[in-house]
């Protein structure tokens, strides 16, 4: 049988954590490495709670991309901001999610996170 097992973000969460307390006894480069590893684990634990929101696969995001530079977005331009948007925000809310507007951030003011009530 078994044994009940940690979640991975309970794994990450520990791990940076300890980091944040042994960063006050680190010094020069070790403790650079150790701001580092903590912000990474951060990026770790945004990126599995997002799952699947986390944004587009790079083959979905170079199509959107060639799309729009061949013209074929052209007569959905609205539609094509809204995608591209919806994009940044998701992979920001994963790297930065603190350099969003707080309608952006996870659980802000928008049910989508789209630039709901633009104009043009």
């Amino acid at each position: 049988m078994p044994q009940d097992r940690p979640a991975l973000d309970d794994l990450l969460a520990t791990v940076q954590q300890f980091l944040a307390e042994a960063m006050d006894e680190l010094h020069g480069e070790f403790r650079y490495h150790a701001q580092v590893s903590a912000y990474l684990l951060g990026i770790c634990r945004r990126e599995v709670a997002a799952g699947d929101a986390a944004g587009p696969s790079l083959a979905e995001a170079r199509r959107l991309c060639r799309d729009i530079r061949e013209g074929r977005r052209d007569a959905a331009w609205a539609e094509t901001f809204d995608t591209v948007l919806a994009q940044t925000v998701a992979k920001a809310a994963i790297v930065r999610p603190e350099h969003l507007l707080p309608e952006h951030r996870p659980g802000g003011g928008t049910a989508n996170g789209t630039a709901s009530g633009r104009n043009g």
